[in-house]
């Protein structure tokens, strides 16, 4: 039990010794590492806010590490074992999501209205595009594109080594949903109650279907099955 809401998800780890961990966040400014087996807390790290975002699970210094960003505007890197040197990066504004990570780089979406590329070792912003959107969704990267949804109607392709627009999709309302990427598609849920299949290299869209019900959740796949859950409860799932 933590002190306060949990709103992101978790991660996991099965080190070579000692007991497999769960990793997640707290409305009371805690990440916490969990025995998997008892839910004993083995360590938790405080922070200067609420962690909403999921845990990704990242090698720092040759190490299993932590990387997060936290609603206290900070891109925190913690080693897995809770020991050692734990670093904050400044992003400086409101991180609500959960980072993109892919290559020793983290791609946040945050608060304060632009995107950034952080390389974690160095803690050296790459780069930084500014929107003028407060983003709430998580982005999703591949091996060449970074992939962000904002309560501006719009999910945008970025160029993941500099930034540059590559493609914008537009739907009819806010989309709170975070985007799948799955092979040639980027899966997006829409507040317009659409799902919508968008083509991953050009942004033209394949498909929409209508579900009726606002989408905030992020879909998942799994064994060729798309699974979106709305919010009148249901589940609903898609075959390709």
């Amino acid at each position: 039990e933590t002190g306060g809401k949990i709103e992101g998800g978790v991660n996991t780890l099965s080190p070579e010794s000692g007991p497999a961990r769960v990793f997640v966040g707290s409305h009371d400014y805690f990440l916490y590492a969990l025995n998997a087996e008892t839910g004993e807390v083995l360590w938790k790290h405080e922070t200067g806010n609420y962690v909403v975002s999921t845990p990704s699970m990242i090698r720092a210094d040759g190490v299993p590490a932590l990387a997060f960003g936290g609603c206290d505007g900070l891109l925190h890197v913690i080693p897995a074992d809770g020991e050692g040197e734990k670093r904050e990066i400044e992003i400086g504004a409101y991180i609500a999501n959960t980072s993109a990570v892919r290559d020793g780089i983290s791609y946040i979406a945050h608060n304060g209205g632009e995107v950034v590329a952080v390389e974690i070792a160095s803690g050296e912003a790459l780069w930084k595009t500014q929107t003028g959107i407060e983003y709430t969704a998580s982005p999703a990267v591949d091996e060449s594109l970074l992939y962000v949804a904002g309560p501006d109607k719009r999910l945008v392709a970025y160029d993941r080594t500099d930034g540059a627009e590559k493609w914008a999709f537009l739907a009819t309302r806010a989309l709170a949903s975070s985007p799948l990427v799955s092979e040639d598609v980027v899966w997006q849920g829409g507040m317009d109650g659409r799902l919508y299949a968008v083509d991953r290299a050009t942004g033209e869209e394949m498909w929409n279907f209508e579900l009726g019900t606002q989408i905030k959740a992020s879909p998942a796949a799994s064994r060729g099955t798309l699974v979106v859950c709305g919010e009148d409860g249901v589940v609903y799932g898609f075959t390709r």
